[in-house]
């Protein structure tokens, strides 16, 4: 998965310092997240969303209910991923 370095951000959820994004499976090409993109904390865990000035914020279960059911296949999978390969974080910050 080819991984595009960003600007260093605190997860909105939990204060994890993200300043890297991966690709969709699928895609081989890496470029910077764009507006609506998704990715996940590694910290959380939690779903988050790019704005178009690269901000990112958490992704409501409202929202969620809302995404495609491939993409939350995707989503779900990618969560496992992470939970698997790296350790649970406790917060940055106090949520």
């Amino acid at each position: 998965m080819p991984i595009t370095r960003t600007t260093p951000t605190l997860c909105p959820r939990c204060g994890y310092v993200l300043d890297a994004h991966g690709t969709a499976p699928g895609q081989t090409d890496p470029r910077p997240p764009g507006d609506g993109d998704y990715t996940i904390c590694v910290g959380c865990v939690g779903v988050l969303q790019f704005g178009a000035d690269g901000t990112l914020r958490p992704v409501t279960a409202d929202e969620l209910a809302a995404v495609d059911p491939a993409v939350l296949a995707v989503l779900a999978e990618q969560r496992a991923l992470i939970r698997r390969f790296f350790p649970p974080r406790p917060p940055a910050r106090p949520q």
